[in-house]
């Protein structure tokens, strides 16, 4: 029995160089292994100044397709046709049969047109397209493409784009409700950055939606688990993220400091992953405040080695303010490390309520976040998630929502 084929096109895969998009990665791995597909191939635009070659990654193949646009975001239907035209040549290439296709997977706002315009020629195909974070019509993608007229083009072309999808996915309940209420936002968003742009373009129509499913990013539980691994007495936090304004690294440090000053016997650590615009920012006050013998920072670490960090940690924080739903935190759980975030971002959904006041605290607030820790480490109370994480669960019952 013919079951047909399953398309994802995606920006992000991780290659042979880089890990880039692993959670695509293991949502596609999952796909496979569910058998409900005769293939599951990869299409990635890639520029037309940078063409590059197609690749397998641990058995998946991946098509680059080449594609143009303008700088910074600016019209971003602009060249639309011609991109369109350039991924059906592709598929043509490649010998994927249109007819054959059962599921168009696009991943991240103006990749919807080609899951589209494949419904176009073959009307059975279901069209997904997949939102990862909180600013889903892209508003502040690019500071440099951030004026009224630019803004207000491109939110009425992505609506366009939005209204024809069969079903949007969005990686947490955040993430739908800020696709849902636009030109508004949702009711959890306080980013100032985000709420800013979307005065420029309030009076547009709101979009008008088929189906919206939310999909957590999952985990694979046979990489990410708990491990027996020699610890020493130091109580050891772990920050994995890039060093941006959102990802607010700079109140954790501030929550050490913090720590230290009332106490400067207190055993404690914290090894920062990530590199980034605000990087040397934490760097400076580390070093400022004589807190190198508490922190320190680590730009990569190898993704094999990934699960054995986490299990090496008493404690992971990411006081992020502006986060679609953060793999980071899952992972971290999958290994018996408990994790603390901010009050109304994505990750708090899956956190019983009347747990919040041990996990979560208020964007900023380095203040509470120091009596956090020190209350965790004191009473070292267990963390509980209301919601399933083992991304080949979750898989199973997204295919089974399609009905297919």
């Amino acid at each position: 029995m013919n079951k047909g084929i399953y398309i994802e096109i995606t920006p992000f895969f991780p290659t042979s160089e880089s890990f880039r998009g692993p959670f695509i990665y293991d949502q596609v791995k999952a796909i496979i292994d569910t058998n409900k597909f005769d293939r599951v191939l990869v299409f990635r635009p890639c520029s037309t100044n940078n063409p590059t070659k197609d690749y397998q990654y641990k058995g998946i193949e991946v098509h680059y397709f080449p594609i143009k646009t303008l700088p910074a975001n600016f019209f971003v239907s602009l060249f639309d046709q011609w991109n369109i035209k350039s991924f059906l040549s592709r598929l043509a290439e490649v010998g994927v049969d249109i007819q054959a296709i059962k599921v168009a997977h696009s991943h991240v706002s103006r990749n919807g047109i080609y899951a589209n315009a494949l419904k176009e020629i073959n009307n059975n195909i279901i069209t997904i397209l997949q939102h990862h974070d909180l600013d889903p019509y892209n508003l502040i993608l690019s500071k440099k493409s951030n004026f009224r007229f630019n803004l207000r083009f491109n939110s009425k072309r992505n609506i366009e784009l939005f209204n024809k999808i069969d079903l949007h996915i969005g990686v947490s309940n955040n993430v739908i409700d800020n696709l849902k209420s636009f030109p508004s936002h949702g009711n959890n968003e306080t980013y100032g950055p985000y709420l800013q742009a979307l005065n420029k373009v309030k009076n547009l129509k709101s979009p008008v939606l088929k189906k919206t499913y939310v999909l957590y990013n999952g985990v694979n539980t046979n990489i990410f688990h708990q491990k027996n691994i020699q610890k020493d007495n130091i109580f050891t936090i772990g920050c994995i993220g890039n060093f941006l304004a959102l990802k607010s690294q700079i109140t954790l440090i501030k929550a050490i400091d913090t720590i230290i000053k009332t106490n400067q016997s207190e055993k404690i650590r914290v090894i920062f992953i990530g590199t980034g615009v605000c990087f040397n920012e934490c760097v400076k006050y580390v070093h400022k405040h004589n807190l190198s013998d508490y922190i320190s920072f680590r730009k990569e670490i190898q993704h094999e080695k990934l699960a054995d960090f986490y299990n090496s940690l008493d404690l992971f924080i990411l006081p992020s303010i502006f986060e679609g739903f953060g793999c980071v935190f899952t992972e971290a759980y999958a290994c018996g490390v408990p994790f603390m975030a901010c009050y109304g971002q994505a990750i708090s959904e899956l956190l019983p309520q009347n747990d919040w006041n041990k996990w979560l605290i208020q964007p900023g607030n380095y203040l509470e976040l120091a009596n956090r820790i020190l209350e965790y480490k004191e009473k070292h109370y267990k963390q509980t998630l209301n919601q399933d994480y083992d991304i080949n669960s979750l898989i199973k019952k997204f295919i089974k929502e399609l009905n297919l």
